[in-house]
């Protein structure tokens, strides 16, 4: 099996991970277990080599870091921030990570 989208699959796992990792220091309930969930499955995905899921997985990490980052925003100084900010940067790694695999060039250019 390739697993081309390892890399990718294994950020949206992390960012699964920290959806729920806000809940002790006081995020919001649904919106963490709802990302948690959505994440999980967009991983899930991505580690079966759906390249359906691998563009839904572009855009949910485009839509997550606007989420994230206005969840950061409104979150007083601390360890919730810090959360909020490791979603920022897994969600971001998700979407580099398949902007490069989803729009590469098939040949190289000479």
């Amino acid at each position: 099996m390739n697993r081309r989208y390892l890399a990718a699959a294994t950020f949206a796992g992390i960012s699964a991970v920290m959806h729920l990792a806000a809940l002790p220091f006081g995020g919001p309930i649904v919106p963490a277990i709802v990302g948690a969930a959505i994440w999980a499955a967009l991983a899930l995905g991505l580690y079966r080599e759906s390249r359906t899921v691998a563009y839904l997985g572009f855009l949910m990490g485009l839509f997550g870091i606007a989420g994230a980052l206005s969840f950061a925003m409104m979150a007083s100084a601390g360890p919730l921030q810090w959360v909020w900010g490791s979603i920022i940067v897994a969600d971001g790694c998700v979407a580099v990570t398949l902007f490069a695999l989803l729009w590469r060039s098939a040949e190289p250019h000479h």
